[in-house]
């Protein structure tokens, strides 16, 4: 299911996102603005209790696209980190069991994007 909603974020032409877990993962990555603002990230989706987006990498091998989902019972994150292109998505590397405050390091750290300044 992750792999078809990965495929379909290449097909949304504006960002989706209205659920408040989407809007609150976006708010602990530093907000949405600064997201686009640094990474030039795009096609912002709300999965429920996931958000995911694109941004362009030359790094193939780090992956240009991200899905954060919210796990309620250990309220922790998994990171998962995805090559997208017309031909499919595949995926590049999962991260489980990640606290808020290492959502910024953990992104920084497989993408190679800042953040923060």
């Amino acid at each position: 299911m992750r792999e078809v909603i990965a495929q379909r974020m290449i097909s949304l032409a504006k960002s989706i996102v209205s659920g408040d877990v989407a809007k609150t993962i976006l708010e602990q990555m530093g907000g949405m603005n600064r997201i686009r603002a640094m990474t030039g990230a795009y096609n912002f989706l709300d999965g429920g209790d996931s958000v995911s987006f694109l941004f362009p990498n030359r790094k193939r091998s780090r992956g240009n696209s991200v899905m954060v989902t919210y796990d309620r019972g250990s309220d922790t994150y998994t990171m998962e980190f995805f090559n997208v292109s017309i031909k499919g998505a595949k995926k590049v590397k999962s991260v489980s069991g990640v606290y808020a405050d290492q959502l910024i390091s953990i992104f920084s750290k497989q993408t190679g994007l800042d953040l923060k300044l």
